[in-house]
């Protein structure tokens, strides 16, 4: 090999190996302002995304998403315009509210740019329980037909201490009675008695064969894994009648 060839070739490797890595959060960076929230469907946080001061205009937009809340925009995915300036550290940034979930557990959040090719950033933030404090009973009839004829709906509503929705996956158990406590065995049918997405149960529940003119209950109670009391119960009465 000529002594021409040997240093070009020797020039190749190395500017090759003195070549820059991008690094992402000098494209895009992701910042939580709260770490942890509650999982109530109600608290917020505060996400940023800060992209390079001299990005060029049509890729100032900024998309997020989230894999369990919601944005101000009432979606699991928001684009907005990196617009605010922060000349100290050369970035402009976009900035976007999440509302909690009921969902306990991890919320990823996801920042991407708009670039070709396009780059991203993302963090978590930890949803703590919503705990229950209440629960709220209503029925589609207070008026009921022995026999089977009929059946109502009794919805619960679960309530934190601060009058909030609580988080998904409390159970409630239902249970019937007269008034003296004698128990109807009546039939639930259709049970949704496990804390949804708005903080709701449900059965469908029919008397079965009892006796006419008669008012009974029906109580509805928050519990654990063991079936120990976690909240308030509430009670509703209904009128057996043909």
């Amino acid at each position: 090999m000529s002594r021409k060839w040997y240093k070009y070739f020797l020039f190749v490797i190395l500017t090759a190996g003195c070549k820059k890595t991008v690094m992402v959060n000098d494209i895009i960076e992701l910042q939580i302002t709260n770490k942890q929230i509650i999982a109530d469907g109600a608290s917020i946080d505060t996400i940023y995304g800060h992209i390079p001061i001299n990005a060029i205009a049509t890729n100032r937009e900024i998309l997020f998403k989230t894999s369990t809340g919601l944005f101000q925009n009432n979606a699991d995915t928001i684009s907005i315009s990196a617009n605010l300036t922060n000349i100290q550290n050369n970035k402009i940034t976009a900035a976007a509210i999440l509302t909690s979930s009921l969902r306990i557990g991890l919320d990823t959040i996801i920042a991407y740019t708009y670039s070709v090719p396009q780059y991203s950033d993302s963090a978590t933030i930890n949803l703590t329980p919503s705990l229950p404090d209440s629960i709220s009973l209503e029925s589609s009839s207070f008026l009921v037909q022995p026999g089977y004829q009929s059946d109502v709906t009794i919805t619960g509503q679960l309530f934190s201490k601060t009058g909030g929705m609580v988080s998904q996956g409390y159970k409630v158990l239902f249970n019937d009675f007269y008034k003296d406590h004698t128990p109807v065995n009546g039939s639930y049918m259709d049970p949704q008695n496990i804390s949804n997405n708005l903080s709701q149960v449900s059965v469908v529940y029919s008397p079965g064969l009892v006796a006419d003119s008669t008012f009974m209950y029906i109580s509805g109670t928050v519990v654990d894994s063991m079936n120990v009391p976690l909240a308030k119960p509430d009670t509703i009465q209904l009128f057996i009648s043909q």
